[in-house]
């Protein structure tokens, strides 16, 4: 009696995270490697959903994320979910 075996080498392609585009924001000079803009968090501030150049574009992402998502301006470093809120009162 004869067995054959196969191999089966499977590549399940990962989820790839698209690489967000920091041109145009000003750098933060306090912090180097990080960018200022307004930024979309949920109103807890344990999450950063994404920065733009502008209020009103910071705004109507909001809206549509609907509560418990808000915004304002801060630092964001990039490639990441950390941020500071120029407004963040300890």
């Amino acid at each position: 009696m004869t067995f054959y075996a196969a191999v089966v080498n499977l590549k399940i392609p990962k989820e790839e995270k698209k690489m967000f585009d920091y041109t145009g924001f000003k750098k933060d000079p306090s912090n180097n490697g990080w960018v200022k803009g307004w930024i979309v968090f949920d109103n807890d501030r344990t999450a950063f959903e994404t920065i733009f150049k502008t209020e009103e574009e910071a705004r109507k992402k909001t809206e549509e994320l609907g509560k418990p998502y808000a915004y304002s301006y801060g630092s964001h470093r990039a490639n990441s979910d950390d941020y500071i809120l120029d407004d963040y009162q300890a």
